[in-house]
């Protein structure tokens, strides 16, 4: 690993330059010069030079620090760094060896291949490949639920896909939701339906339909249902780890219903925990027209390591997308749910979701006494901007949907 690093990350011709002895033992070349370094030059000292900084190092490279986290983040989410001309991955490495550790700056850890900042243009040129028709019998419907789909509606006779509006938001009648299925069931197209419900219910689903889904019970999840993570409403405030206290502070905002009043009455009876709790029984109810109450929860949920996110009326949580959007743990009951890109996100290692509240209290306190609190912060924040956040999300499925990794059940001749 040492090798490869240095190989590709320092410029030995410099290091040929710089030191005029190696001339006359015959070190006339990159590779060689690599392996002198490794075999004599740390040892003695020498300076090598990184291909694309302007700053010689002098000392012995963290690995750990230097492969496991991801440099290019952090120059971009430090405007200064950019302003000053810090390009390359060890400038900003050394950047954070020198300055940014001491200043409590957020590094961002190679959880899984990062996405590149290219890949959202791959979506969309896949998506623009993709012959889609958007059903505008409801135009206003499918632009609120996906206002930030740039994608260019063909002719229905040209189409391969419909993108449906019929579903309007927030309907919940089980069999008003299949009456509108039903129109779709003559269709030779492939249909992508978007239902935003508290309805969890089976459904009669055709096999040329995907339906993406709010609230689904994992048991009951049909090969043509996806949950589809509730993206509208998250914490617009700068993303700051919370830093270790001497107990973890849980946070609670909203109504005490059967699915919380239990858990929040153990967690309060609990020395090894902080609590803090607001309960707002107009919670739910007015959440969308008071920015005071908005606040309110931005302020409980950032100043959380950890937040209650259990389900109310249906089986998701708006809580649980709003924790991760602020890069703060969520603790949830399960319920039979089901997370988002589950083939690729290993929830259980940033999440706690336990079948109890006394399971899920018990994984919370070994994760803070044994895990590093901070690194899963750093991780529900990178999950929820590269997966979750809006204007990545419908543009990962509809490409996902292209290159056949969301299968429908069955095939359309066109």
């Amino acid at each position: 690993m040492e090798k490869i690093l240095l190989l590709n990350n320092y410029d030995w011709n410099k290091y040929l330059e710089k030191y005029s002895d190696f001339t006359k033992n015959n070190i006339d070349n990159e590779i060689k010069a690599l392996e002198h370094y490794i075999k004599l030059g740390k040892q003695e000292k020498r300076e090598i030079f990184h291909k694309k900084s302007s700053q010689f190092v002098n000392e012995e490279i963290d690995e750990d620090l230097f492969n496991n986290y991801n440099w290019q983040e952090y120059i971009k989410n430090n405007i200064d760094l950019k302003n000053n001309n810090l390009k390359s991955d060890f400038d900003g490495y050394n950047h954070y060896k020198k300055y940014g550790n001491n200043e409590n700056r957020v590094i961002f850890p190679n959880l899984i291949e990062y996405i590149d900042h290219n890949l959202y243009n791959k979506y969309l040129e896949n998506i623009n490949k993709m012959n889609i028709h958007i059903d505008d019998s409801n135009i206003n419907n499918i632009n609120k639920i996906v206002p930030n789909l740039k994608l260019q509606s063909i002719p229905y006779s040209e189409s391969k896909y419909i993108i449906s509006s019929k579903l309007p938001w927030g309907y919940y009648s089980t069999s008003g939701i299949q009456r509108i299925i039903n129109t779709y069931n003559d269709t030779k197209k492939y249909i992508i339906v978007f239902l935003i419900s508290d309805c969890s219910d089976i459904l009669n689903i055709p096999q040329n339909m995907i339906i993406f889904r709010t609230s689904l019970y994992k048991s009951q999840r049909q090969k043509n249902e996806f949950v589809l993570p509730y993206v509208w409403e998250k914490i617009n405030k700068q993303f700051n780890i919370l830093k270790k206290t001497k107990n973890p502070i849980i946070g609670f905002y909203g109504k005490l219903d059967d699915y919380n009043k239990k858990f929040i009455d153990i967690l309060e009876n609990n020395n090894n925990i902080n609590c803090n709790f607001i309960i707002n029984e107009d919670f739910l109810d007015e959440r969308q027209n008071d920015p005071n109450l908005i606040e309110e929860l931005s302020n409980n949920i950032i100043t959380s390591h950890f937040v209650i996110c259990n389900r109310f009326r249906c089986n998701f949580s708006t809580m649980f997308y709003q924790t991760l959007s602020a890069g703060r743990i969520p603790i949830i009951i399960d319920t039979d749910m089901i997370f988002p890109f589950e083939d690729e996100i290993d929830w259980n290692s940033f999440i706690v979701c336990e079948k109890d509240e006394e399971e899920v209290i018990k994984k919370l306190l070994y994760w803070w006494n044994n895990k590093n609190i901070e690194e899963i912060q750093q991780k529900c924040k990178y999950i929820y901007d590269n997966f979750i956040d809006q204007k990545i999300f419908f543009n990962k499925i509809l490409n996902d949907i292209y290159i056949n990794k969301i299968k429908f059940n069955s095939k359309i001749k066109f």
